[in-house]
């Protein structure tokens, strides 16, 4: 690809302003630009960093080109109404978590800004073009990442004209084009999907969004004809696969997408590729979605929808049937171990669980290393007896010292000191350890209020994610008190902001499925139980109210905890305090 000059341009008036622009002036300008020689290649982006603008890129231009460029691009925002109302940097930033009342440092041009700059309404610029050249898998894969970029800006641009309806629907056909023409099917679409959508909760263009609500509408519309997209899904799927069909926008963007996987295989077959596949095609999958104009939750809502057209039933079982087909019934023959059987049905040799991939910038807090204390002074006995579902949280607070002192007897790793054998205070089906704990300490004295996953070896809380807050907490169970009502909660509700500590149970189905095949269901939920007991009984033992929560809106719960719900699941919550 030739060398690459960029104009920015400035544009305060809300969506509509920079459709106009991009509709009226970009795409034609570019269109003639192309047809007479005087660039090569274009692509265009939508950018928040400095106050709202369009990064207008092109190659192989010449300065009296740009010049004529800019000059045209001046003329075309001038002509736009002015916005409704003045922008101001202080509220523009607040919304991606970057506060300008703690610095001291001021932006570019006109109302000052944090160090990410600021430009007012209609200020267009030539800027240098600097490329994500490690987001986007290296020097060897940057050109071909230029090219998808070029290719999804022309799909983009084909729709500006569309009716919302259209774009929708074609944003749908495109997603389907996307992960067939990249090879991700099944089981790793859905993986994809979910872990793209789960994924914005930690970037800062998503700061402070609730995204559940994009899981919920994804639902709500599936399930209005739980036929349609699965169908779209596999009509797509066939086109791009057999190159049937008339040349469309989708048939043109799978084709890219198809050679674009092509080559990133090729470079990291090589050893050449930095980052992996998937999230190199994550970022590009959001470019195709910036450029069509999408928000993030809108993103996240298609990022569902499909994932449910890959993963569910075509139609939803009687939920409580009592044949001898039921599915509780059905799953549970299937999953016996039968001495004729047996031979198919023999644990497989698991190795030990990789390393999942963490940020090298993530906190890790290292709890104090305790004593049993009131372990100590209470019988087994006295607590099996004392144990019971409470609700009397009282809205206090925890002290870090107990959280310590709960996580390491219930659920830490018990081996002697030297010891390289690792040992759990709970059982574990053939010492596989599927379950881990993820912590949500909302009022622990000396722990910041966040997600965090337990380490067992290391006694330590290592940060996953910000609060996610007690709206959206209220939300993922039939019994919780929704936030803003004066409803007090019945027999067995909750009123989750008077819990200090949520503990989150986690299984690893895809570890147990690869070791023992159908049954490793049914031993995930044993030792999910066995941990969410043993937490329950040291909770007792320690003066703490407890109650476990099993009836929760899955993929919600999942959600809010950055799970898939295909291999990685949540099984039990307890609110404890």
């Amino acid at each position: 690809m030739g060398r690459w000059s960029a104009l920015h341009v400035h544009l305060h008036a809300g969506s509509e302003g920079t459709e106009t622009v991009l509709r009226e002036h970009i795409v034609p300008t570019t269109t003639d630009l192309l047809a007479r020689g005087e660039i090569s290649s274009w692509f265009f982006v939508r950018y928040w960093e400095g106050g709202p603008h369009l990064r207008w890129r092109v190659a192989d231009a010449t300065p009296e080109t740009l010049r004529r460029m800019r000059a045209g691009l001046v003329e075309a925002v001038a002509a736009l109404p002015p916005p409704a109302r003045e922008l101001r940097p202080a509220d523009w930033y607040a919304q991606f978590g970057v506060h300008t009342s703690d610095r001291t440092d001021v932006g570019h041009g006109a109302g000052g800004g944090p160090e990410l700059g600021w430009h007012p309404h209609g200020t267009v610029l030539e800027q240098p073009y600097r490329p994500e050249v490690d987001r986007y898998g290296g020097p060897d894969a940057i050109g071909a990442a230029e090219e998808l970029f070029a290719a999804s800006s022309r799909v983009a641009a084909a729709l500006l004209d569309a009716p919302p309806a259209r774009r929708r629907s074609t944003a749908v056909d495109l997603l389907f084009g996307f992960l067939t023409a990249s090879g991700l099917t099944g089981h790793e679409a859905v993986r994809f999907l979910r872990g793209y959508a789960n994924g914005w909760t930690l970037v800062p263009e998503a700061h402070g969004q609730d995204l559940g609500p994009a899981l919920v509408a994804a639902q709500r519309d599936f399930h209005a004809d739980a036929t349609v997209y699965p169908a779209r899904r596999r009509l797509i799927a066939d086109i791009v696969a057999r190159g049937r069909g008339a040349s469309t926008s989708v048939n043109y963007w799978a084709d890219e997408v198809a050679a674009y996987a092509e080559r990133l295989r090729v470079v990291d077959g090589q050893g050449r590729l930095r980052g992996t596949l998937p999230g190199i095609l994550a970022s590009q999958l959001h470019m195709l979605h910036n450029r069509l104009g999408l928000s993030i939750p809108a993103e996240c809502h298609l990022a569902w929808l499909a994932s449910l057209a890959y993963g569910a039933p075509a139609a939803a079982p009687d939920f409580h049937a009592d044949g001898v087909d039921a599915p509780d019934r059905a799953y549970h023959e299937g999953a016996k171990f039968v001495r004729t059987r047996w031979p198919s049905q023999r644990p497989r040799t698991v190795g030990p669980a990789p390393d999942r991939p963490r940020p090298s910038d993530a906190v890790t807090l290292t709890l104090p290393e305790p004593t049993p204390g009131a372990l100590a002074d209470t019988t087994l006995a006295a607590v099996l007896l004392d144990r019971r579902t409470r609700y009397d949280f009282g809205g206090g607070e925890t002290d870090v010292a107990g959280l310590g002192r709960l996580l390491r007897y219930a659920a830490g790793d018990t081996s002697p000191p030297g010891s390289d054998q690792r040992r759990l205070a709970y059982p574990t089906p053939g010492a596989l350890a599927t379950a881990r704990l993820l912590v949500l300490p909302r009022r622990v004295a000396s722990v910041p209020a966040a997600l965090y996953e337990y380490l067992p070896q290391r006694h330590a809380l290592q940060r996953v994610a910000p609060d996610p807050g007690t709206d959206r907490l209220s939300r993922v169970a039939p019994q919780f008190v929704p936030t803003g009502t004066d409803a007090p909660p019945g027999p067995n509700g909750l009123d989750v902001e008077t819990v200090p500590l949520w503990l989150f149970v986690v299984a690893d189905l895809r570890r147990a499925r690869a070791r023992y095949g159908l049954r490793g269901y049914r031993f995930a939920a044993m030792e999910t139980g066995h941990l969410a007991q043993n937490l329950l009984l040291a909770a007792t033992a320690l003066g703490l109210s407890g109650a476990p929560i099993g009836g929760f809106f899955d993929d919600e719960l999942n959600h809010l905890l950055l799970l898939d719900g295909l291999d990685a699941s949540v099984f039990y919550a307890l609110a404890l305090g």
